[in-house]
């Protein structure tokens, strides 16, 4: 389905690089990709603060869409990138084509993402977030997450710490 515009949104403590190799095999195939890094993360960790939140990750993909004058696309969320896939598909349901889930969390309407995970992964994310004052959790390594040997250190030296707001902050959008 080439001349198809494809959206990847990334998960908590990535960028846009973790999509690297995806993107290139898609756009050899004849895709249109967009890999935007949200605000406080990857190569955009200069700008982590306080006032970061959900609606901040959401907003990213939104004005993207609308600057790049995006009409028709699929867009995808990765792990935590399923709240903010959620938000986007909600403001903008005439634009999204379909709408996918890469391992990724689906929200509860009105909830946070700590109330969609288990509560100790929770309660050590607010733990973990304590190092910071509450300003972000630090990233996992990789081997948590069973990456391959090969990529750990790669992913653990991109990985950078995610803003705890996102976690926190209730969801606005209906669940789908």
């Amino acid at each position: 389905m080439p001349d198809q515009t494809i959206v990847l949104v990334h998960g908590a403590w990535h960028g846009a690089w973790c999509y690297r190799r995806v993107a290139e095999l898609l756009r050899r195939s004849g895709y249109r990709v967009y890999t935007p890094t949200l605000t406080g993360l990857g190569e955009r960790s200069h700008l982590l603060s306080r006032s970061i939140n959900l609606s901040t990750h959401i907003a990213d993909i939104a004005n993207l869409i609308r600057w790049e004058e995006i009409e028709q696309f699929v867009l995808v969320g990765h792990s935590y990138g399923g709240m903010v896939v959620t938000g986007v598909a909600d403001a903008m349901s005439d634009r999204v084509s379909a709408l996918v889930y890469l391992d990724a969390f689906l929200p509860t309407a009105g909830k946070p993402f700590h109330a969609v995970v288990p509560p100790e992964v929770a309660d050590a994310q607010l733990q973990s977030a304590k190092g910071s004052n509450g300003l972000s959790v630090p990233p996992m390594p990789a081997a948590a997450f069973n990456v391959n040997e090969a990529d750990r250190s790669w992913v653990d030296a991109l990985c950078t710490p995610h803003p705890l707001a996102t976690l926190t902050q209730p969801t606005t959008c209906k669940a789908p």
